[in-house]
């Protein structure tokens, strides 16, 4: 990033910007550590107050924070209870008692990233489904993700969301298959319907030249923390055949809207095709006909299946 900074600014290194890079690190407790925190609480009188011990979920989620990684949302209460138990160890002088504090100073040092808001979030998320997660991760991702947990890039679109300010913007690239599987419908429902997509270069397969064949097939987004956005600009890029040929494509509909692949639309007219599919080059008439037509399902008995 700082790189790319440099290419459009010679003089970024003299500006006194400095990356911040986190790389996160499980934090364990072990039971000496647990025993001295439980014996602070209690000294301290913080019985009744919300406490690290007391935080299941939490514990376990710093003891997989290498696996979860930043899908994991610490919330203002998270922040809180760390601060708390810290406080409840500044009378610790024991060697057990330095190793917990500085657990809890490490844990609040990786999460503050995570609980922070931001005004624009940019990511190539990993590609991986659930089942090839530890059996931890899977089912935490399951539980935290329900509605996009297939796979690992899609549970991120909605943590981008999270990540960003009010008005804020999240560019992913992802695989496209959240645009259009039934799997995905609760997903895109609520993507439509509470935020804005302004903008989609629609790359289908063969898109990165270092993938060979049709491994996977992509699309990249910008989101905004926003529903007033308004239109979008749309760019049907699938048919052309390698990474050089959609590039150009993609630069000549922004100098020739009118190029045929170029498509401006409000998302929400997905709403009027079952399943809120992002047909986003679906015309006003076929619209139409899906939100005023009869279904078939409403006349006849529709049955599909396979001969014998």
């Amino acid at each position: 990033l700082t790189m790319k900074a440099c290419e459009y600014d010679g003089r970024f290194l003299r500006r006194g910007v400095r990356p911040h890079i986190t790389v996160l690190e499980k934090v364990e407790f072990d039971e000496e550590q647990r025993r001295l925190i439980s014996s602070a609480k209690n000294k301290k009188d913080r019985i009744g107050e919300p406490f690290l011990l007391d935080q299941v979920e939490l514990l376990e989620a710093l003891a997989h924070l290498d696996e979860v990684g930043s899908l994991l949302i610490p919330t203002v209460e998270d922040m809180a209870i760390l601060r708390t138990t810290a406080a409840s160890l500044e009378d610790e002088t024991s060697i057990f008692g330095f190793k917990a504090k500085e657990l809890i100073s490490k844990a609040l040092t990786e999460l503050e990233p995570l609980a922070t808001k931001y005004d624009v979030v940019i990511a190539n998320p990993p590609y991986l489904q659930k089942s090839a997660l530890e059996s931890w991760a899977s089912e935490w991702v399951k539980e935290q993700y329900p509605e996009e947990n297939n796979d690992l890039c899609t549970c991120f679109i909605k943590r981008g969301l999270e990540f960003t300010q009010r008005n804020g913007y999240v560019a992913e690239i992802t695989m496209q298959s959240w645009m259009f599987l039934s799997s995905y419908e609760k997903m895109r429902k609520k993507l439509v319907a509470g935020y804005g997509l302004v903008s989609m270069a629609h790359l289908g397969a063969h898109a990165f030249d270092a993938i060979g064949g049709e491994v996977v097939s992509t699309t990249a987004t910008v989101f905004t923390n926003d529903k007033t956005q308004g239109k979008g600009a749309y760019f049907r890029l699938v048919d052309s055949s390698n990474e050089a040929e959609k590039s150009a494509a993609l630069r000549e509909a922004i100098q020739n809207p009118d190029c045929g692949w170029f498509y401006h639309t409000d998302s929400e007219n997905f709403k009027s095709i079952p399943g809120w599919p992002i047909a986003y080059w679906a015309s006003e008439a076929s619209r139409k006909a899906f939100a005023e037509s009869v279904s078939l399902e409403d006349v006849a008995d529709v049955r599909i299946g396979m001969g014998t």
